[in-house]
C-alpha cells in the first residue's frame, strides 16, 4: 500500500509539473520558427512573399546586406557577368565607365550598398544590340541566382532588384523590364516579367525592378509580347532564376537599328 501512495505522490506530482504550462500558455523562443513554418512537424520550407510576409520573425527594414549579382566586370560566375542577346544579336564589351554608389537607406539600421568602384570592379558592362527588328529585345548573363536570404532560421525572399543602366549610342528605348525565368523552359517553369523603374539616359542613373512574390502564379506570368517561356504557368521560385534585362520600343527598330545599353551594379535587397 504504501508503495502505492508513493507512486501516486510522484504521479501527482509530475502532473503538477507539466500542468503548469498548457496550450494555453504559450513561450517564446528568439529565432524559433513560429506555427506554419518549418519545423521537425511541419517540413515546409519557409519561402514567404516579399520582405517576409509569410509570418514568424521577419528581419527590420535594411538590415539585411545587399546580394551583389554583378559587379560590372565581364565574367561567367556572380558577381560578373557577361551578357549576350535573346532574341537579338548582342555583344558585350568591358567599359571603364562606373556607375556611382548608391547611398545608404534610412534608419533604424541602414546597410551599405554595393560599391561599384572598388579595385576588383574593371568597370561596367557595354553591351551594343544590332538587328532589332522586336520591340522588345532581352540580354542575359545565363546564370541562375538565388534571390533569398537566411535570418532567424528561416528563408525569404528579397523584394526588389537594383541595377543601373545607361544608353550612351543608338536607338533609345522607351523603358526596361526586368524578367524572372526558370531554368526549365516548359509549362512547369515560370517567366515574370515586371517594369523597373528609373529614367533613361546616356549616364548611369539606378533603376528599382521588383522582385516577384515566390509560391504564386503571377498574373504576369508570360506577360509578353516576346517572353523567354510563353509555356510557363508554374509559381515562381527565387532560389533558381534566371534574369533577362528587357529593352522597350515603341516599334521594332529595324535591321540598321543598334542599341548601346551599360549594365552595371546590379544588386538584390531586402
Amino acid at each position: 500500500m504504501r508503495s502505492l501512495l508513493t507512486r501516486l505522490a510522484v504521479l501527482g506530482v509530475i502532473v503538477a509539473i507539466t500542468g503548469c504550462a498548457g496550450p494555453n500558455t504559450p513561450v517564446a523562443v528568439a529565432g524559433s520558427p513560429n506555427n506554419g513554418q518549418a519545423s521537425g512537424g511541419n517540413p515546409q520550407p519557409n519561402l514567404t512573399g516579399p520582405g517576409g510576409t509569410g509570418g514568424g520573425i521577419a528581419a527590420a527594414a535594411n538590415t539585411i546586406a545587399p546580394l551583389l549579382i554583378d559587379q560590372g566586370t565581364l565574367g561567367a560566375a556572380r558577381p560578373s557577368a557577361t551578357y549576350v542577346g535573346f532574341n537579338a544579336n548582342a555583344v558585350d564589351t568591358q567599359s571603364a565607365v562606373q556607375s556611382a554608389q548608391d547611398a545608404s537607406p534610412a534608419a533604424p539600421a541602414p546597410t551599405v550598398p554595393p560599391n561599384p568602384n572598388s579595385a576588383a570592379d574593371l568597370g561596367s558592362s557595354s553591351v551594343v544590340v544590332t538587328a532589332i527588328t522586336q520591340s522588345q529585345v532581352l540580354v542575359t548573363s545565363n546564370q541562375t541566382y538565388n534571390l533569398t536570404y537566411v535570418f532567424g532560421g528561416q528563408t525569404f525572399d528579397y523584394s526588389t532588384l537594383v541595377a543601373h543602366f545607361n544608353i550612351p549610342a543608338g536607338t533609345v528605348p522607351t523603358s526596361i523590364s526586368a524578367e524572372y525565368v526558370s531554368a526549365t523552359l516548359t509549362t512547369a517553369g515560370f517567366d515574370v516579367r515586371t517594369a523597373c523603374t528609373g529614367t533613361i539616359g546616356a549616364a548611369f542613373a539606378r533603376f528599382t525592378c521588383p522582385i516577384p512574390a515566390f509560391d504564386v502564379i503571377p498574373a504576369t506570368n508570360t506577360s509578353g509580347p516576346n517572353v523567354v517561356n510563353p509555356n510557363a504557368s508554374d509559381v515562381f521560385v527565387p532560389t533558381a532564376t534566371k534574369i533577362y534585362f528587357v529593352l522597350n520600343y515603341a516599334q521594332p527598330p529595324g535591321l540598321a537599328a543598334t542599341t548601346t545599353v551599360g549594365i552595371d551594379n546590379v544588386y538584390a535587397i531586402q
